[in-house]
């Protein structure tokens, strides 16, 4: 299995192959990049088919299925005030990831309890603050300094165990765990992402 390969063009924004094998000859292949505006198809495609021949030296393949979307990162108003919203229009989506299933399990398991209760329905953020405040870092040094990202997440991959890496995903996190993915980070890029947040509020 591979999560994120960045050995892919970076000229358009932050940019890796996550793969995922199902069996010797068959495989879930996903390019995914980082920007404003979704790319043509074809882009991805020739992506993904370069890459299983450079990397896995496979020329010839059959796609069995393909599928595309796009996953908002950042913060996202919520459409209407006065519906309850859920998933990503109830602050589901880990805005530094994209993550958002485990997280929409927990509002619905939320939701649940206040039903049984008898108490008005309402989505809450399932994000602790401070997980927040660290993807706004992350997000501006994606945004202005997309060249790191490799060594950003590299290091990450480094440090942490697979374990590790999925409660982070999934803000199962406590303090140990969140200081370990701090301190293994590029202490410098860090600093500027920091300073230019500190300018914006």
């Amino acid at each position: 299995m591979t999560l994120m390969d960045f050995r892919v063009d970076q000229s358009n924004g932050m940019h890796f192959i996550y793969l995922i094998p199902f069996s010797e000859t068959e495989a879930l292949v996903e390019s995914t990049l980082f920007t404003p505006e979704k790319l043509d198809e074809s882009f991805y495609r020739d992506t993904i088919e370069r890459y299983v021949e450079k990397i896995y030296n496979v020329s010839k393949f059959e796609i069995i299925e393909e599928e595309s979307g796009v996953i908002p990162m950042g913060k996202l108003s919520q459409r209407d005030p006065l519906i309850p919203g859920l998933g990503g229009n109830g602050g589901a989506i880990r805005p530094g990831s994209g993550y958002a299933f485990i997280f929409i399990q927990k509002q619905i398991r939320e939701a649940i309890q206040r039903v049984e209760q008898n108490k008005p329905l309402r989505f809450r953020s399932p994000h602790k603050k401070i997980d927040l405040w660290m993807d706004k870092i992350l997000l501006l040094i994606l945004k202005h300094w997309p060249s790191h990202a490799p060594t950003i997440f590299s290091r990450m991959g480094k440090r942490l165990n697979g374990d590790q890496f999925a409660r982070f995903l999934s803000g199962d996190v406590d303090w140990k765990l969140r200081l370990k993915v701090i301190f293994s980070m590029p202490k410098l890029i860090f600093a500027r992402g920091f300073v230019k947040w500190a300018i914006k509020i």
